[in-house]
């Protein structure tokens, strides 16, 4: 927004002014509830590396520690509460776009930049996979080495593609994985959230810029009489 020496119309811009704060106030909301879930999630997989759990885990046993399903549970709330924060955030920048052009130019580049990758793609289908078709059948691999072990948690990409409404970018993505492989669902939702928080880190600090009256639109402002 251009700064503009004209008073305001203050009942109006207020008027439009509360109405963006209480948007303002849902997606911070939203987001919230998206970084809890997320760090659940993480939290739960990392559990996952504990040696003792991680042989359970790899003996089928379905009940180990009530890990299966708490692993079903947290990725079905990551994944709404993904698609939630999306749905608020264009409700936002839809409020926006007439009165800051500008603010809603970046935004959808800044939207670019993250939907262009790969866990991006698969994660925004796996959401739809999940709510619409199946859960995900699990692998896991558990590498020893000298004094360590690594336990992946991966989703099954021959049992995913079994699913035809991935997107070209996530069907691509599944593609490359052989037989017995498939993302790991720990390195794909880090990977997500880390874009999502530098991305939403920028939006938020957009909100005093857009909120100040000295950016008020100038359909708000009043022009002077001429003398």
């Amino acid at each position: 927004m251009v700064g503009d020496a004209r008073s305001i119309d203050a009942s109006a811009w207020g008027a439009w002014a509360r109405a963006g704060a209480d948007r303002w106030d849902v997606l911070g909301r939203s987001w919230t509830t998206f970084a809890r879930n997320t760090t659940e999630l993480i939290d739960l997989l990392n559990r996952a590396a504990d040696l003792t759990l991680a042989l359970t885990l790899m003996n089928d046993d379905r009940q180990a520690d009530g890990f299966w399903p708490e692993l079903d549970q947290r990725l079905h709330n990551q994944l709404a509460s993904m698609g939630t924060l999306i749905d608020h955030s264009r409700r936002l920048i839809k409020y926006y776009r007439p009165d800051a052009p500008t603010l809603a130019a970046e935004y959808e580049a800044h939207k670019a930049s993250v939907i262009a990758t790969d866990e991006a793609a698969f994660l925004g289908d796996l959401r739809n996979y999940l709510l619409h078709y199946s859960l995900p059948a699990v692998v896991q691999t558990l590498t020893m080495g000298a004094g360590t072990a690594r336990h992946a948690i991966k989703l099954s990409s021959p049992r995913l593609l079994e699913w035809d409404n991935w997107s070209p970018q996530a069907h691509a993505y599944l593609s490359g994985f052989g037989p017995r492989d498939g993302p790991v669902l720990g390195a794909d939702i880090a990977a997500y959230s880390n874009a999502m928080r530098g991305f939403y880190t920028w939006l938020f600090d957009q909100r005093p810029v857009v909120r100040s009256m000295n950016n008020a639109p100038a359909r708000f402002r009043i022009d002077t009489p001429a003398t």
